[in-house]
């Protein structure tokens, strides 16, 4: 299977109304599954390496903020990990059961997103990094380390750089 997101026609690059579904590659014609029905928007799928927990961003309704959620495919149960004040997006499991996602905050007017991490229940969270910059799309790569775009916004914006660290 493949999980992928599916987005509305006139979006406009945006993911209000985005679904996660689920492709059968073996059986190309069979009808999609949709992953989050019970919500309003979902994207940005990260399975574990297990292959057992499904991260992704969510709202359960439209004006809510982001927040990061869990599924367990095993058990069809879905929980929120995340529940602050700002956007919180793109979540990448890492090898130990922690997740690192993206945080919305602002640094003197400027809207940044600092990478945070925490534990599959949302407790132990711990922001990883200060930087006055928009650190997203984070990945895990093989040996652990993550990998994130970081473009800098204070004291004025530049072009956003990949960074490596060890969370």
């Amino acid at each position: 299977m493949v999980v992928a997101v599916e987005v509305k026609e006139n979006s406009q690059g945006s993911y209000d109304g985005a679904q996660l579904i689920a492709l059968d590659v073996q059986e190309p014609g069979k009808a999609v599954k949709v992953l989050s029905s019970d919500f309003e928007s979902a994207a940005a799928p990260a399975i574990t390496y297990d292959g057992r927990y499904l991260f992704f961003q969510g709202k359960k309704e439209g004006d809510e903020t982001w927040q990061i959620w869990v599924t367990d495919l095993q058990r069809k149960q879905t929980r929120r990990v995340t529940g602050l004040p700002g956007n919180c997006i793109h979540p990448a499991p890492l090898p130990d059961g922690t997740v690192v996602f993206s945080c919305e905050a602002n640094v003197k007017g400027k809207l940044v997103y600092n990478l945070h991490r925490c534990k599959m229940d949302g407790t132990e969270l711990s922001q990883v990094t200060f930087n006055p910059a928009i650190n997203i799309h984070a990945t895990v790569l093989e040996e652990g380390r993550v990998l994130y775009s970081s473009g800098e916004q204070y004291p004025d914006p530049r072009i956003p750089s990949f960074m490596v660290m060890r969370p």
